[in-house]
């Protein structure tokens, strides 16, 4: 996920660049920085869905072992149930490990968005600045 948005991110700013060397107006080029932002976000949002989907499908899976083993343990001899409830430990383990990084997944995605803008934003200040000594 990093790599592919480094990589759109590249784009954009080389897309700035080559824009600007044709000597378009400050607005056109932020026009251009402000649409592959949002190209950037979508892809961002994206992403992020189809790792929670993912996520969630690991979450049902770690379940529905969780119901086998406990409908197992009904049955199951005493020296089976010591295995049984240790497996069932670690999977509930497991299962907060996922919740925990679900949860993650948002906060991370938020403060690299807002990285990513301030960083756009200071980028297309440095454009706006070399356009208007163009223009002189």
């Amino acid at each position: 996920m990093k790599y592919s948005l480094l990589f759109i991110l590249g784009l954009m700013f080389s897309f700035a660049t080559f824009t600007a060397c044709e000597e378009s107006t400050a607005e056109e080029v932020e026009d251009s920085m402000e649409n592959a932002g949002d190209d950037i976000s979508d892809a961002f949002r994206t992403e992020s869905e189809e790792l929670k989907n993912d996520m969630a499908d690991l979450r049902d899976d770690i379940d529905a072992r969780l119901a086998e083993l406990n409908n197992d343990l009904e049955n199951a001899s005493d020296d089976a149930k010591a295995d049984i409830n240790e497996e069932i430990e670690g999977l509930k383990e497991a299962r907060n490990n996922v919740d925990r990084e679900m949860n993650r997944i948002g906060d991370n995605i938020a403060d690299g968005w807002d990285n990513f803008k301030r960083d756009a934003r200071s980028t297309m200040d440095e454009i706006r600045a070399e356009l208007d000594e163009i223009d002189g």
